[in-house]
């Protein structure tokens, strides 16, 4: 942890955008791990905020899994779903499939939204998200679940 924060620290005394969004990403990961699911959600809010001003799909497919997997650490299953559901049409879309390890944690959260929802309603959820587009999850989480202060 200590040593995203630095790196954030510094890339935003450089202006580094792209930067910022990935040391914020990585920071959003660790909260979730930590449990600390406030810090969590504003490190991938304002992560998802400046990879939308870049334009940038595949960071903000990023920023929506880890957004999923702070919903499922939550209890929020569907929402979870739902997202990654988003995330994966936007992958699908764009040609950038998950790195080997992206894919092992990816693998591990679907299998807990299995246990939790059930394949059909795993499947079902999934399937809603892919029918929303980008713009509407990102404009969905930026507006109504800005950060938490």
């Amino acid at each position: 942890e200590a040593l995203f924060s630095r790196s954030l620290d510094l890339t935003r005394v450089l202006g580094d955008k792209w930067r910022v969004s990935n040391a914020l990403v990585n920071l959003g990961h660790v909260a979730v791990a930590q449990q600390n699911y406030v810090a969590a959600h504003d490190y991938y809010i304002e992560s998802l905020a400046i990879r939308q001003s870049l334009n940038n799909q595949g960071g903000m497919a990023e920023c929506l899994e880890g957004i999923a997997r702070l919903r499922t650490a939550q209890g929020q299953s569907l929402a979870a779903a739902r997202l990654l559901g988003v995330a994966e049409a936007v992958r699908e879309a764009i040609g950038a499939p998950l790195v080997p390890t992206e894919r092992v944690v990816y693998d591990q959260l679907i299998a807990t939204l299995q246990t939790m929802l059930g394949q059909a309603d795993l499947d079902t959820a999934r399937d809603e998200g892919r029918r929303i587009s980008l713009d509407q999850a990102v404009a969905n989480l930026l507006h109504l679940h800005g950060p938490s202060g």
